[in-house]
């Protein structure tokens, strides 16, 4: 009854609808509006689509963008909080990473390697597994975004591998964007504690600096768990749930010079019981940490042409302290198992666009990473060393793309790119899209994209050692069509609906070999996705917004025709933005529906409704704000499937938690 319900609230918010109001109301041109009304029917700029600044609506993409006054309006902490958010898009958190989920797909067990995520146009998917992490552990401070661009569809015709299902880039403030000091610090349940220290400014010859610095401290929750009941605590654990993290960020900007540097470490404990090992011992851990650094050079080419160069080093570390009884072996049953990964990254882009060229604007560029580590080491004081591989590799890729004007109002834009791997060689991913906009108001856009992921590093070295006649790994390979209709209204309303179709093809997946039962990796099976997302947005004066999505897909395995894992049918979310009676009290509110998912274990975890308060006086005291933030404001109970590696099919998430939060600047 939920999911016909938030059906028909999408279909109501839906351009169909929008179009017969319009036709209805005879819509007003742009000419004939105040600058209010102008101002309310602002359309978001976008640099992720094509690498370079222009109007979502004129995007070869379906592209969502999410600006900094949204974050703060709902105290967003992680990158995957504010993801969350976005239309098509829902979280799994297993207590120790989240994962993201996009367009009804996700894998139980994958780091993030399908969705590609940039800060500041630089690359932070690891070199040994591919991902990233959307909590403390990302490279990523809320408080310093300027907007994030989330372009969904396939994206590897311009960036390579992992641009899979979507490209997310962070895109932070600089230094001129605050102009002295501010500090936050906010404390919450469960003895959960963040502070943050930012300084910046500007200078009048046009440098700007920022350095920030934020740490992260929470003892957790105290859980049960059903399936420990046998075990000495009784399934109990306390003290095991915990989390410390600290991040620091820099930025420099001078002339045609810009250098950024963010360095996230991240401590988590595992109170699940993941892997086998010894439930409720706070020994179990695990340590992930990013940095990188990048320095980019913007010269001058000449009139009608852009260029970017830009050096960079990424560096990502993670340890594993995993606490295990080897008893049955004839050791202690405690025996502490260590894991350890080193990946590091030296990297090189150029891209180089004209104005006019071959009929249009032409953007050319190469792309190439060598990484000098992908290092993996397991072992024990007892048995010793499990596995040690000392791996390196260099990725490179070439790309072009044309945008015709192929009349006044339409577009056609094609490309490609050919990439190199040493593990498999090379692939050509080529990308189309056809653009019609017949007014400032309104887009219709035919898309045609495909995308690929590299086999990681992990894959790579688990297929190798004693298990005979391995398979080679080829690249998991995903081609989309996708139909959109973009609109936008007088008095600072806009519609958008995408109906999409894709297939993933060579899908590679862990499970044991046929002959001699090992587990090893191979390229298995393809999955079909079909769907439509619906968004209706209204922009008021005074910071008012409010924002309904809603994505209905079908995602299932080809061969056997049955629904995939962790796969939900319906995804809604509601987001509102408004002032309380007075501008000196703001609410952010967001009402979150995920559908029923599949387990990997052939269960259902139920569909919920997760509902955020952030109440906020901006203005409480000169150059002081205050907020009062309740996460799962009506303590629902709910469930996220999780992978094999678990002795739980679902695990249950978070209840209700309130947090007070207080931040000061000048």
């Amino acid at each position: 009854m939920l999911d016909r319900t938030l059906i028909a609230l999408a279909v109501l918010a839906s351009p169909a609808w929008g179009l017969a109001f319009q036709d209805a109301a005879a819509q007003r041109d742009l000419t004939e509006l105040d600058l209010e009304e102008l101002l309310q029917v602002e359309i978001d700029d976008v640099v992720s689509a094509s690498l370079h600044p222009q109007r979502t609506f004129d995007s070869p993409a379906y592209a969502t963008v999410i600006r900094g006054d949204e974050i703060r309006a709902h105290g967003y902490r992680t990158l995957g909080e504010i993801l969350r958010s976005v239309t098509g898009m829902y979280v799994t958190y297993d207590r120790n990473y989240a994962h993201v989920g996009v367009r009804g797909f996700f894998v139980p067990g994958d780091y993030n390697s399908r969705v590609l995520l940039l800060v500041d146009g630089h690359r932070i998917n690891d070199p040994v597994y591919g991902g990233y992490g959307l909590n403390f552990d990302a490279p990523v401070d809320p408080d310093l975004i300027e907007r994030i661009e989330v372009i969904h569809g396939p994206g590897s015709a311009l960036y390579g591998s992992n641009a899979l299902f979507a490209v997310v880039n962070v895109i932070n403030k600089r230094g001129g964007d605050l102009a002295g000091g501010e500090g936050a610090f906010e404390a919450a349940s469960h003895g959960t504690y963040l502070g943050r220290a930012t300084f910046g400014g500007a200078s009048d010859d046009g440098r700007q600096w920022l350095v920030s610095a934020r740490a992260f401290d929470s003892a957790g929750d105290d859980l049960f768990y059903d399936d420990f009941a046998s075990t000495p605590s009784g399934g109990h654990t306390r003290d095991t749930d915990f989390e410390r993290a600290y991040s620091l960020n820099a930025q420099y900007d001078w002339s045609d010079w810009s250098f950024n540097a963010a360095y996230a470490w991240r401590e988590k404990g595992m109170p699940t019981g993941s892997y086998g090992v010894v439930f409720d011992d706070p020994d179990n851990r695990t340590v992930d940490a990013t940095g990188y650094a990048d320095l980019s050079w913007r010269p001058d080419v000449g009139s009608g042409r852009t260029a970017l160069v830009r050096a960079y080093f990424t560096d990502y570390r993670y340890w594993g302290d995993y606490v295990t009884d080897d008893t049955f072996q004839g050791g202690p049953p405690d025996l502490l198992y260590h894991d350890r990964v080193i990946g590091e990254t030296i990297g090189l882009d150029a891209r180089l666009a004209f104005e006019r060229a071959l009929g249009g604007r032409l953007t050319v560029g190469i792309d190439t990473r060598w990484n000098v580590a992908q290092d993996q080491k397991g072992w024990d004081s007892v048995h010793g060393v499990y596995y040690d591989t000392t791996d390196d590799s260099l990725e490179s890729g070439v790309f072009l793309q044309d945008e015709i004007a192929l009349g006044e109002h339409t577009t056609l834009v094609a490309g490609g790119r050919y990439d190199h791997y040493e593990s498999f060689g090379g692939t050509f991913t080529p990308r189309g899209a056809l653009v019609y906009a017949p007014d400032e108001q309104s887009a219709y856009k035919l898309l045609y994209g495909e995308g690929f992921r590299a086999p990681n590093a992990s894959e790579l070295a688990y297929n190798v050692g004693s298990i005979a006649n391995v398979p080679d790994l080829e690249p998991e390979r995903m081609s989309s069509l996708e139909a959109v209709i973009e609109h936008a209204f007088d008095r600072g309303w806009r519609a958008s609906a995408s109906l999409f179709h894709y297939d993933v093809e060579d899908l590679i997946v862990r499970g044991p070999d046929p002959v001699t039962a090992e587990l090893l990796y191979r390229n298995v099976g393809e999955v079909v996705g079909d769907g439509v997302e619906l968004e209706l947005e209204r922009r008021f004066e005074r910071g008012r917004r409010v924002r309904l999505s809603h994505a209905l897909q079908y995602v299932r395995d080809d061969d056997t025709g049955e629904r995939a894992v962790n796969s939900p049918r319906n995804v809604t979310q509601f987001l509102a933005e408004t002032p309380l009676f007075t501008d000196g009290l703001l609410a952010g509110v967001e009402c979150i529906y995920v559908g029923s998912r599949t387990t990997f274990g052939g269960d259902m975890a139920p569909g919920y409704v997760l509902t955020n308060l952030a109440l906020r006086a901006p203005r409480l005291a000169p150059g002081v704000e205050l907020a009062v933030i309740a996460r799962n404001l009506f303590d629902v109970r709910y469930f996220d499937p999780v992978g094999p590696e678990l002795v739980q099919d679902a695990l249950e998430q978070d209840g209700f938690s309130l947090a007070l939060r207080l931040t000061v600047g000048r």
